[in-house]
């Protein structure tokens, strides 16, 4: 998201804010027939590949860590995980720092058939109840 907004002028991004907060959030739904294959690669990876569990830096219901600058992903649309995903798979995607390649070296070894599980299986993932928020870790 960085690569996208730090372009953006202060009035883009209050433009920005002001239209999506105009707008009704709806709950995203996921694809049952990729939920399952998507829900074992978020909770347990597959160290065959190498792919490190989702969880394990987005947490187990997706709320993220702040202190680690690893984003939310619960609700999060599929198509957007799915974009973001299949970028950094194949090298498009923006950020030169150590930080931003943690994610390019997975996603290199997911399929298209990973993604669009992974992706549709996070767009379902929602807080658990009577959970408190993530909060970035102090300092």
């Amino acid at each position: 998201m960085l690569g996208m907004a730090s372009p953006l002028s202060e009035q883009d991004m209050h433009d920005l804010g002001a239209y999506f907060a105009s707008k009704s959030p709806l709950p995203g739904v996921a694809d049952d027939k990729l939920v399952k294959a998507g829900e074992k690669l978020y909770r347990q990876g597959d160290a065959a590949r190498g792919i490190p569990a989702c969880m394990a830096c987005h947490g187990p219901d997706g709320r993220g860590n702040p202190g680690a600058a690893y984003p939310q992903l619960a609700g999060q649309w599929a198509d957007y995980v799915q974009r973001t995903l299949k970028a950094w798979h194949d090298g498009t995607a923006w950020g030169s720092d150590d930080h931003a390649q943690i994610m390019p070296t997975i996603a290199k070894r997911l399929t298209d058939a990973d993604i669009a599980a992974v992706s549709t299986y996070v767009e379902g993932l929602h807080a658990a109840e009577g959970a408190a928020p993530a909060t970035a870790a102090a300092r």
